[in-house]
């Protein structure tokens, strides 16, 4: 996956959660779309000098459903 791809999904994020804040450097999830409207998973590693290192970015996967927020209802 292209960084343009990865970037595309941060900006558009549906979903950001810290996965792990305690652990050092703490774990972040975001849930975005990429340029077709496939929703991904992206990983990232907050580093102490405010940088992040994007350690993992694939399709969604079923286990992180349950983060997105819940669609249509009645209107």
């Amino acid at each position: 996956m292209d960084d343009s791809t990865i970037e595309h999904a941060i900006a558009n994020c549906v979903v950001v959660v810290s996965l792990d804040p305690d652990s050092d450097p703490p774990r972040v999830l975001a849930i975005g779309p990429d340029f077709g409207g496939n929703l991904l998973e992206v990983i990232w590693l907050e580093l102490d000098d405010d940088a992040q290192v994007v350690i993992h970015a694939m399709a969604l996967r079923p286990v992180f459903y349950d983060l997105l927020p819940e669609q249509g209802g009645d209107a």
